[in-house]
């Protein structure tokens, strides 16, 4: 018995002097893996941020030049060059709310599907069809590249051809957002936004493959959400100019730490709290919102 004893004493240290490299090692890997691949993803991040404030500059630019805004400008056609139509009607927002000053429908925090999952409109029939209208008149005012010239009637929605792609992943959509807050299920600490937005959204969103809120299917991780946040405004999900939506993944939440996550964060220095990104997540589990104007 005493030698079954000493036998088993003498292989636990032989156990461990293998297993604790072999975890250290895979550890280490796998953080200085996170951390190599993610100089390319800041690099992204930089070009959407970048790519962000133009969009903003030409938004200014638009209203300076035209005092309208893209999109809701009245007999557009008739001031921007290379609009088709007869007299440029097909650079036109629908008459009844031209000039309104509200890109798309009076609430896009409500209404933002039923803009994005479309075909085009030419010309316009309804205040939905401002929120394409809005990247045309940009365009044809050379004020941003990135989306066809002209687009036909019925022509399905997709990024870099009725809507601008975004350099790091997905593309944008525009509407007025009236200060309400989102339905918690999209955005648990949203203070509300109001006046002309852009919003961050996935391929499978704007082709109405996926929710608002459908894990693993939005724009962006809240890591890559986080660090532009922090970029362009304060740096939490629900407060500012620049805030969050998507699935319950992309919010810090202490009920849904984990080990991991908690080790991560100890790793880091970080203590997150509620209404910050879950930057632990790996998920493509964020959108953004981005007020570009009154």
């Amino acid at each position: 018995m005493s030698s079954q004893i000493a036998d088993k004493l003498r292989v636990f240290p032989w156990f461990w002097a293998v297993i604790v490299p072999c975890l250290t090692f895979f550890l280490i890997s796998g953080l200085l893996k996170g951390q190599s691949g993610g100089y390319q993803s800041n690099a992204r991040v930089d070009s959407i941020v970048g790519q962000v404030k133009s969009y903003n500059d030409a938004v200014q630019s638009f209203r300076d030049k035209y005092n309208a805004l893209p999109g809701d400008m009245a007999e557009a056609g008739k001031i921007l060059p290379g609009c088709t139509g007869d007299n440029g009607a097909d650079c036109n927002p629908h008459a009844a709310t031209a000039g309104d000053r509200i890109v798309g429908r009076i609430d896009l925090s409500k209404s933002w599907k039923e803009q994005a999952n479309a075909k085009t409109h030419v010309p316009a029939v309804s205040a939905a069809d401002e929120s394409v209208l809005f990247w045309s008149h940009l365009r044809k005012a050379e004020l941003i590249a990135g989306i066809a010239e002209s687009v036909a009637d019925g022509v399905p929605f997709a990024f870099g051809v009725t809507h601008p792609a975004a350099r790091i992943g997905g593309g944008f959509i525009v509407g007025h957002l009236d200060g309400s807050p989102l339905p918690k299920s999209l955005a648990p600490k949203y203070s509300g936004i109001k006046g002309t937005s852009l919003l961050l959204v996935s391929d499978e969103v704007l082709r109405g493959e996926a929710e608002m809120n459908e894990a693993e299917k939005q724009a962006i991780t809240p890591l890559r959400a986080g660090q532009i946040d922090r970029k362009l405004d304060d740096g939490r999900t629900g407060t500012g100019y620049v805030q969050a939506y998507g699935s319950p993944d992309c919010f810090y939440s202490k009920k849904s730490e984990t080990l991991y996550s908690k080790f991560l964060f100890w790793w880091r220095n970080y203590s997150p709290d509620e209404g910050e990104y879950n930057e632990v997540s790996e998920k493509k589990s964020c959108g953004l919102i981005f007020r570009i104007a009154d």
